[in-house]
């Protein structure tokens, strides 16, 4: 079971695969830290829009269907962008534009509309902390990557010392892709071995 848990995080994560919700992924990995915290504030907003897009699926009809998705993901996103700005105004603003534009990640309208406006509320719940947990892991993982090559640390915690070079390029947008492009290439591979 753990091997598979482990295993499957990396070949089975929709980020790696699909590419689903790579812009917060580039855009937020040059530290962890923040990583992590947009990690985190995907899972609210994934979590809660399928819960609230699970309970009315029955009145939705399929002209308003996209709208109220992107509703109920911005109602959820604001709650969010209320609180970091509540508790770190440094972390809001390291954040920047990749936080609103949660409300538009194509993970969670994807997961919205084929989890949430489907299925019944255990599917549903279960599903959302699928894709919630991968997407933390995918979006954390390659913060850490590239702050360990372009800092020489991991959250802040310097590891490699000041006198060693360090890969610039990985604080870079094409860094970015190249850590990105890693993970791919992992979740493939593993993919094809399975068969």
């Amino acid at each position: 079971m753990r091997k598979s848990f482990f295993t499957d995080i990396i070949k089975e994560n929709p980020v790696f695969l699909y590419l689903l919700g790579i812009v917060p992924v580039l855009g937020t990995t040059i530290f962890a830290s923040n990583a992590l915290i947009m990690g985190g504030l995907t899972f609210f907003v994934l979590f809660f829009s399928n819960i609230l897009v699970n309970f009315v699926k029955e009145h939705l009809k399929p002209q308003t269907e996209l709208f109220v998705y992107i509703m109920t993901t911005a109602l959820f996103t604001t709650i969010a962008e209320v609180f970091i700005r509540l508790w770190s105004m440094e972390i809001h603003l390291s954040l920047g534009i990749y936080m609103p534009l949660i409300i538009v990640n194509c993970l969670i309208l994807s997961e919205l509309y084929a989890t949430a406006s489907k299925e019944g509320m255990k599917k549903t719940l279960i599903s959302s902390l699928k894709i919630g947990v991968y997407f933390i892991f995918a979006i954390t993982i390659v913060g850490v990557f590239r702050e360990f090559f372009g800092n020489g640390s991991v959250f802040n915690y310097i590891i490699i010392p000041d006198s060693v070079p360090k890969m610039l390029i990985s604080q870079t947008p094409a860094g970015g892709f190249f850590v990105l492009a890693f993970f791919c290439l992992m979740a493939n591979s593993m993919r094809r071995e399975k068969k």
